[in-house]
This record gives structure tokens, C-alpha cells and sequence, in this order.
């Protein structure tokens, strides 16, 4: 006789305890993830089921999901299907008890179609419905390792967000290879390095639990102790492989000497004589759909009558070869490995001809439903030989991905039609280059300079120059993004060269869009004189070819131009002509460009607020425009960035998580760079020093590709600040003085701020007024272009006070620093007003009356209530404040002042003259204008 039911739960204890303690975390409102990982048959499903039972006891709601087997992958898929299956299970209106209804969050429960869904949208909707439900939620995910790209993310962002949550999420995967697109390994690992991750390892059973497994099947066995024995050593444990040997036995009587398989696969292949004819090709059938499958597609393919295959399915169903799917409209195969054992029995000429006619079939389903099948299509006609027409299916997959944003997967479906594509191909060349865009969007950059060369290669064979060209524009873009700019130039000047040899035609639109990159990169490179001249000959050719992304394009380069260079007005109205140009074309792209341009232009003028105005305003019409925009992170970073110029804290700090998230997929190196930097920005801000020295060495390692231009100071600026705050003086001063030896030219307010900070360095080191270093500090705060923006006045000014300082003019000192603090307040600046005001209470103390001793008080006391009001702040008086201002032996011996010792305990503790602490008290009194030791220590304390 053969068995044909599940034994009960077996052993698992330890998991099960882990499962019970996150789900009573996440009731406590923190969030888990649980990854249960093993081999093929391990009973990583059976746990699942148990961990949703626990779960539904508890009063969570469940929301199932399943990613999709196989080469083709639908984008979003393992979300989707989650979607579908709770819209199958809950009535209409059971949705709003769990998800707000104000919000278009229902779109997803209860969408028809991935043609229904809003690209721009799609991933945030999703994320908010996990993150704003009013019941707790367990997400149970199976076969991960399965899952496409662009569900792994969201998954990823999913489980950074936990903290607060009471969204608990499991997911099962194999230990064994993984199928599906090259990031998919790298995803899954990145998931396990959050803090809210656990890993859930299955291992085979235990001796003693294969005793009771045994037992449980075959309860009134009396098997012996060997025989158990020898099923451990050859199954190892495994659940199913036991399971599948068990069946095998005809009855409970002792069967000592029964032959015991040696594979999983031999198992299952020795219940198959048992099924009649009609039932085992049913299941051939199954296996060459997929790992699910429905009843009208087997009656198709087997050419049978639906209430046959309906009672073939209850047949197979019975003997636990097949399940039902959990929203009951389908069938899948009990295991994978069962459905890869039939499949391994057919015959090469029959899995070709069966594909293909699961091909038809798909078809004829696409053009009925109006569904997107194209990527399972491909992969069926691929598996049918049918190379060319799966390269067809393919290509549009790829676009239907990419017009998703998904694309890693428009990027894995190019790269299969590539590998089907013949060498000869007519269109061979245009497919490469169209996989190199999908790289780049989904930020494999270096693989998107592979297959830009062999594009390259492909165009110069055909002797086609203008898509050579083309392909040479791409790649200038796309070693920028990766931070070789002098590549970047060199390709823009290969464009050149081939007009000049006139190879390609002068009023071909490549050539516009050449003249167009050449304008943008001497605007990157800072070189204002040369971007006018180019950007006009682009302009005039847009024109004439009637090429409006072009001219907008152009426009916005000769506007930083203008506004670098002094003349502010006329900048900012290119701008606004470009951008309206660009509205009207309907180019998303360069529109966006247009904002980031308007931002920079403000902010160098000293207007944060005004450039952060623009940049919300920007960043609003990228996201209602609905298109993927690669600019739109960098509009966001602007947004969060001047909110902290400008005090808004909070705001910025509670921006920082989704901003992160749209980063971090970014390709560009420069918007990396310029987010990590916020981040230094932020963390030096709060007193965390060590996150700050994380993200600003990265950000520096990422500007490397750009030393030659402007965007390799803001790291190096918030870099010496850094050290400034870390009381390293000295090595703020070399950051400062290493980016002017590399930048003997200043251009713009960047090489003033940097200047400032210098000196800086240079008060808190008593380094002499007079000196080369302050000296050049000093000019290259006064030489910066635009001198009569408010940024450039306020750094003068900041100069001034500080070189007075150290010329020990204190009377210059405060007449510098006053307007300098106007200057903060009319910046909306905060922090610098702080800083300021550290500044004039350090000269005003110097400056020595009881008067200016009062008013140097109220100023560190303004300047501290400040720095308290940062979200996080964690800095100590001895860092920030008037202790800012002493140097490091000086702050040495502030603290052991404010301890209680004497000076003659001083100087024992310090190893010197006690002479020498009298003279270091003595100065530390004047610097922060006290006039006793109590004084400094209920300062300190």
C-alpha cells in the first residue's frame, strides 16, 4: 500500500521559537524580516504555512506572494501576484479596514492589468500600503530566490523601514543556485545586512526526528532501529526525499531489507509506473508550462475536454504530485524538483513542439486579455528553437519592463535576445546599443560600457557613422556617470573629429546634440567663457532642425553661464526660456535639467531659500510628470539639502529615508557624491563623527572621476569642517590648502566658503596674520567671480573678522563679524549664524570690557541654544561653543578645570610645569571672557 498524506510537524523547534518571537516583536510595533534558507526539500514551505497559522492565531492579516519560476520574470511580479491573491480572498470592501481609503492604494488590490499601473507611482504606492495599514501584517513571500529585481527593492526598502512598523516579513529561499537576472544574488545578501534581518537556516532532521517522522507515517511499523538508521544516512534528514522513500514502502510490516534510493530525483521517478498513460502525460504536460498552470492550458496542449483534465487533476492531486495555488484558481507541482524530474523525461523534439504551442497559446491568451505575456512568450519560443521570433517577444518584454521603470529586467531581457540574435544581424547593432540605455537606467554602468563598445565596434564595421556618433555621445554620458571626465571630454571631442573629417553631415541632429554636451561639459568643468560660444552654435543648429530638447538643452548652459559670471537676471531668464521650451516639447528630462541649473544659480548667489523653492517645485513636476527622470534624485537632494541650510531640520531628517532609497540605485556618481555629502553635512552637524568620516570618504572616493572640476570640493569642504568639529585644525587646513594647490584659479563661491574654513583652521592653530597660508586664504576669498552676491559678501566679511582675530585687532574683528550675522539671518542660515556668533563672542572676550564680556556670553549662549535645536544632537560643550575656539592643550586643560583639580593636580596629570597651566588658565579666561575658574566650569558643565 502507498501513502499519500503529510506527516505532522516534525522537530523545529528552534525556528518555531524564532517565528513566535517576531511576530510578538512586530505587535510591538518592531517590524522583522525572517528569511528561512535551505536546500531543495528542506520543508522550507510546511514552516511557512506554520509561520502563517501562528500568525493568523495572533490576529495578523496575511498577505501571501509567490515570485514567478522560470527565465522570464515579470517586473514588480512577486507584489503583484501578492495582490492578486488578497483581491481573490477578501471581499471588496475588507480592503478598506486595512488600508486607508483616501489614498489610490486600492489601484494595486484591485488592478486588472500591469498597463493600469503609473511607472512613477507604482513603487511608492506599494511601499505606503505596507507602511499604513491599521492591522498587523504578515507578508509571507515564497521562493525568493526566484523573485525579480524589481521586487527584491522594493523588498529592500520595505525592510530598512521596519523599525517603527508592525509589518512583519518571511520569506523563503534556496541555498542552492538561483535562477534569474545577475543582481539577484547581491540583492538578497544586501537584505540580510539590515538591522531587522534574521536568517532562518534549515538543516536536515535529526536521527531521533526521523524516528518520529517514521513513526508518524507508519504507525504501527516496528521497523528497527537500522532501518531507520539507514534512511537517515542516505536521505540525510531531508523531509520530502523521506517522505518520497517512505511511499515506496507497501506496508507497516518490518522491511529490513528494502532498497532505499539514492537521489530525490530516483524517488520520485519510481512512483511514476504507478500513474496511468493519460495521467503521466498530463503531467509532462504541466512541467513544459511551468511550475503553475491552469486547466484550459493543459486541455489545449493535450487536446482533451476541460472536465477530463479537471478529473486527471484530482487524480494527481490525490497522490500529492499537484496542489492547488492558495487563491485556488490554478495548479502548481507539488515541489520544483518534481516538476524538473518529468520535465528531464521528454524528449527534445517534444519539449520543442510542446513550447511552441504554449507559445500559441499565450498569444492567442495576450490578444484575448490584453495581458502582457511577452517575456513567458520569449522564453517558450526560445525553448522551441524559434530563435528569431523569440528575439521579437523579447525586445518588447524589455520596453513593456523599461516602461515600468524596471530596468534590471528590460535589461536581462535585451541581453537574451542578444544571445539569440545572429552575428550577421542586420539590427544586431541597433539591439546592442538599445541594451547599453537599459544599463545604464538600471545603473550597470560598466556593462553598459561593454555593450557601448561592441556597439561602437558594430556601427564603425557597417560603416553607419551617424549611429557611431550616436554611440560615442552615449559613452561620453556614460563614463561621466561612472566619474571619468576626461574620458567623458574625449569622446565629445571623437564626435567632432568626425564632423571635422566630415564623416558625419554638419546639419545631422547628432551633431546638435554634440555641440549641446560639449556646452555641458565646460559648465561642468567650470569654464564659463567657453560654455557661450558652444552652447549658441548648438542653438542655432537646434533651430534650424527644429530640435527643442536641444535648444532648451543649450539654453540652460549659457544661463549658468551668464549668472556665474556676474549677471544674475539675464541667467535666470535663459533658464526660464529653456524651461518653458522644454514644457512644450514635452521633455521631462531637460526640464528637470532647467531646475537643477535655477538651484545651483541661487544658491551660489546665497538665496537657499529661493533655491529651495525651486528645487520643491521641481521635484513636484518630475513626479507628476510620471516619467523616469535620472535627475530626479538629484532635484530631491537639493529639496533636503537647503531645508537644513535653512533650519528645517526636522523636515530634512524625515526626508532622508526615501531620499536614500531613490538614491541608491542612481547611476550618476555625481548625485551619489552630493547626497553622501548632505549626509557628512548632517552627521558632522549632530556630533556623529565617525558616520560623518564614513560617507564623506566615499563621497570624496566617488568626486576622484572629477577633480578637475568644481564638483570635487563640496566633499572636500565638508571634510575640513568635519575635522574643524573634531578639533583636528591642522588637518582642516591641509584639506583646504591641498584643493587650492589643485585650484590656484578661484571660480565661484565654492572656493570662498572653502577659504573661510581655512581660516578657521588657522585661529584655531594662532597662526600669525601675517603668514603665506592666511595670506593666500584671504585672496582667495576676495578673488571669487560675482563678488556682490550676498554668499560672497558674507564670506568677506567672514574673513575679515577672522584675519583680525588673528592680527589681534579685535576692534576690526567685531566690526567685521556684525554684519556678518545680519548676513546669516538674511541668508535664513542658521547654523553659519551660530558659527558667527561663536566668532564675535570669541573677539568680543578678547576685546576685554565688562561690557563685551556680557555681550560675548549672550552670544555663546544664542549660538548654543541653536546647535540644541539640531534633531539628534549629540555634540558635547566641549566641541562646539566657546570650547570650539581654545586649542587642544587649552580644551585639556578647560576640562580639568571644570573636574575641580588644582593646578599643581594639573600639572601632574599632564606631565608639565605648573607654571605653564597658570598661563594656559589665563588665557583660556581671556579667549572665552570670564573672569574665574567657576565661571569656565559652569560654562563646561
Amino acid at each position: 500500500m502507498t501513502r499519500h498524506f503529510i506527516p505532522k510537524f516534525i522537530g523545529r523547534f528552534l525556528e518555531r521559537r524564532l517565528i513566535e518571537g517576531a511576530l510578538n516583536e512586530t505587535l510591538l510595533g518592531h517590524g522583522q524580516f525572517l528569511l528561512i534558507q535551505g536546500l531543495a526539500g528542506a520543508g522550507k514551505s510546511r514552516l511557512l504555512g506554520l509561520a502563517v497559522d501562528l500568525a493568523q492565531a495572533c490576529g495578523f492579516s496575511i498577505v501571501l506572494g509567490m515570485a514567478d519560476e522560470g527565465e522570464s520574470k515579470t517586473p514588480y511580479g512577486l507584489f503583484l501576484d501578492a495582490f492578486r491573491r488578497l483581491r481573490r480572498r477578501l471581499p471588496a470592501e475588507a480592503h478598506l479596514t486595512w488600508f486607508p481609503p483616501a489614498a489610490q492604494w486600492t489601484k494595486l488590490v484591485t488592478f486588472q492589468s500591469t498597463a493600469d499601473l503609473n511607472p512613477q507611482q507604482l513603487f511608492n504606492e506599494i511601499f505606503d500600503i505596507f507602511h499604513n495599514s491599521t492591522k498587523p501584517i504578515l507578508l509571507a513571500l515564497e521562493d525568493l530566490h526566484w523573485a525579480d529585481v524589481a521586487s527584491l527593492d522594493i523588498l529592500y526598502w520595505l525592510v530598512r523601514d521596519l523599525g517603527g512598523e508592525r509589518l512583519c516579513i518571511l520569506a523563503t529561499c534556496r541555498t542552492e543556485g538561483r535562477m534569474g537576472v545577475p543582481q539577484q544574488a547581491e540583492r538578497i545578501h544586501r537584505l540580510m545586512r539590515q538591522p531587522a534581518s534574521f536568517e532562518i537556516p534549515l538543516v536536515g532532521l535529526s536521527l531521533s526526528e526521523v524516528r518520529e517522522f517514521v513513526q508518524s507515517i507508519m504507525p504501527n511499523s516496528s521497523q528497527p532501529g537500522g532501518f531507520v538508521h539507514r534512511l537517515y544516512q542516505r536521505t540525510e534528514g531531508n523531509p520530502l526525499f523521506l517522505e518520497e522513500v517512505l511511499r515506496r514502502i507497501p506496508s507497516e510490516e518490518t522491511q529490513p531489507d528494502v532498497p532505499l534510493p539514492s537521489s530525490f530525483r530516483e524517488a520520485l521517478l519510481s512512483r511514476l509506473p504507478v500513474l496511468s498513460s493519460g495521467d503521466l502525460r498530463l503531467l509532462k504536460l504541466a512541467s513544459v508550462v511551468g511550475a503553475q498552470f491552469d486547466v484550459p492550458i493543459l486541455a489545449y496542449l493535450g487536446r482533451q475536454s476541460e472536465e477530463d483534465v479537471i478529473e486527471c487533476l484530482s487524480r494527481l492531486s490525490a497522490l500529492h504530485l499537484i496542489r492547488e495555488t492558495s487563491d485556488r484558481e490554478g495548479f502548481r507541482f507539488w515541489h520544483a524538483l518534481t516538476r524538473d524530474a518529468l520535465y528531464g523525461q521528454l524528449l527534445t523534439p517534444d519539449r520543442r513542439a510542446l513550447h511552441r504551442r504554449v507559445a500559441q497559446y499565450l498569444l492567442h491568451q495576450k490578444m484575448a486579455q490584453q495581458e502582457n505575456y511577452e517575456g513567458t512568450i520569449g522564453y517558450h519560443l526560445e525553448s522551441a528553437k524559434e530563435h528569431p521570433e523569440a528575439v521579437h517577444h523579447y525586445i518588447i518584454a524589455a520596453e513593456h519592463a523599461a516602461s515600468l521603470g524596471a530596468f534590471a529586467e528590460a535589461f536581462a531581457y535585451g541581453e537574451r535576445a542578444l544571445s539569440l540574435i545572429s552575428p550577421s544581424a542586420s539590427n544586431r547593432a541597433n539591439l546592442t546599443f538599445q541594451v547599453s540605455k537599459y544599463a545604464r537606467l538600471a545603473g550597470q554602468i560598466q556593462e553598459a560600457l561593454v555593450h557601448c563598445e561592441a556597439a561602437e565596434a558594430l556601427y564603425r564595421e557597417l560603416g553607419k557613422p551617424l549611429e557611431y556618433a550616436s554611440v560615442l555621445l552615449h559613452r561620453g554620458d556614460l563614463c561621466w556617470l561612472e566619474g571619468d571626465g576626461n574620458r567623458a571630454m574625449e569622446s565629445f571631442q571623437d564626435v567632432l573629429a568626425l564632423r571635422e573629417a566630415e564623416e558625419v553631415p554638419r546639419d545631422a541632429p547628432v551633431w546638435a546634440w554634440g555641440l549641446a554636451r560639449m556646452s555641458q561639459r565646460h559648465y561642468l568643468d567650470s569654464r564659463w567663457t567657453s560654455v557661450i560660444p558652444w552652447a549658441q552654435q548648438g542653438i542655432e543648429m537646434a533651430r534650424r532642425l527644429s530640435m527643442p530638447e536641444v535648444e532648451s538643452h543649450c539654453l540652460i548652459n549659457m544661463g549658468v553661464a551668464y549668472a556665474m559670471q556676474g549677471q544674475q537676471e539675464r541667467g535666470v531668464a535663459f533658464l526660464h526660456n529653456a524651461r518653458n521650451i522644454a514644457l512644450e516639447a514635452n521633455s521631462p528630462e531637460e526640464a528637470s535639467r532647467s531646475y537643477v541649473a535655477e538651484i545651483d544659480v541661487w544658491s551660489n548667489e546665497g538665496h537657499y531659500h529661493q533655491a529651495r523653492n525651486v528645487a520643491i517645485e521641481g521635484a513636484d513636476y518630475v513626479r507628476q510628470a510620471g516619467a523616469p527622470v535620472i535627475l530626479y534624485p538629484e532635484l530631491v537632494v537639493c529639496c533636503v539639502e537647503f531645508q537644513w541650510l535653512t533650519g528645517q531640520w526636522s523636515e530634512a531628517l524625515d526626508a532622508l529615508p526615501k531620499l536614500e532609497r531613490l538614491v541608491h540605485e542612481q547611476p550618476s556618481a555625481l548625485v551619489r557624491s552630493h547626497f553622501l555629502v548632505l549626509l557628512g553635512r548632517i552627521a558632522t552637524a549632530q556630533g556623529r563623527f565617525e558616520a560623518a568620516e564614513r560617507t564623506l570618504t566615499e563621497a570624496v572616493e566617488l568626486a576622484e572621476g572629477f577633480r578637475e572640476s568644481q564638483w570635487f570640493l563640496p566633499p572636500q569642504i565638508v571634510r575640513s569642517c568635519l575635522a574643524l568639529a573634531q578639533q583636528k585644525p591642522q588637518q582642516a587646513l591641509e584639506h583646504a590648502s591641498e584643493t587650492f594647490r589643485k585650484f590656484p584659479q578661484p571660480e565661484n563661491v565654492l572656493f570662498a566658503e572653502l577659504g573661510v574654513v581655512g581660516l578657521q583652521a588657522a585661529c584655531r592653530l594662532n597662526l600669525s596674520a601675517d603668514s603665506e597660508t592666511v595670506t593666500q586664504l584671504c585672496r582667495h576669498v576676495h578673488q571669487v567671480p560675482n563678488s556682490d552676491c550676498l554668499v560672497a559678501r558674507f564670506y568677506r566679511q567672514m574673513a575679515e573678522g577672522l584675519r583680525s582675530i588673528l592680527a589681534n585687532d579685535f576692534n576690526k574683528a567685531v566690526q567685521a563679524l556684525n554684519p556678518a550675522l545680519s548676513l546669516t539671518q538674511e541668508m535664513h542660515t542658521p547654523e553659519q549664524e551660530a558659527n558667527v556668533r561663536q566668532w564675535l563672542a570669541t573677539a568680543l572676550g578678547q576685546r576685554g570690557t565688562d561690557a563685551d564680556r556680557r555681550e560675548a556670553a549672550s552670544q555663546r549662549n544664542q549660538a548654543l541654544a541653536i546647535l540644541r535645536q539640531i534633531p539628534g544632537h549629540v555634540t558635547s560643550a566641549s566641541q562646539v561653543g566657546p570650547m570650539s575656539t581654545l586649542s587642544n592643550r587649552e580644551r585639556e586643560v578647560a576640562l580639568l578645570v571644570a573636574e575641580g583639580l588644582t593646578n599643581s593636580q594639573i600639572a601632574d596629570r599632564l606631565f608639565i610645569a605648573e607654571r605653564t597651566v597658570a598661563v594656559h588658565v589665563s588665557r583660556i579666561l581671556k579667549k572665552l571672557g570670564l573672569d574665574s575658574r567657576t565661571q569656565l566650569t559652569a560654562l563646561i558643565r
